[in-house]
């Protein structure tokens, strides 16, 4: 007998889902991690083969974020749980 929980990873895994649960996770995550200033001038968020990739609407904010990647990934990958980014890619 396994757990609901553990039914539910198998689910996931067998059809495919547990990358697009992650990406949900990430996407949720970024405004908590980055804060309302950030997350109001963020576009887009979406993750793809464990590179986050932000869509930025300020050139200014892309430039300052781009000194604090490594600080980005260990944030995001500690809220998350688990180090599933392994960069991060602002536009």
């Amino acid at each position: 007998m396994s757990s609901l929980e553990d039914s539910i990873k198998r689910l996931l895994k067998a059809y495919k889902l547990s990358d697009k649960m992650i990406e949900i996770d990430v996407v949720k995550a970024w405004p908590e991690v980055m804060g309302p200033l950030i997350a109001s001038k963020t576009e887009e968020v979406f993750l793809k083969d464990s590179v986050l990739l932000v869509r930025l609407n300020s050139s200014a904010l892309r430039q300052e974020l781009s000194y604090g990647k490594p600080q980005i990934i260990k944030n995001m990958n500690l809220y998350l749980g688990h180090n599933h980014i392994k960069d991060v890619i602002l536009k």
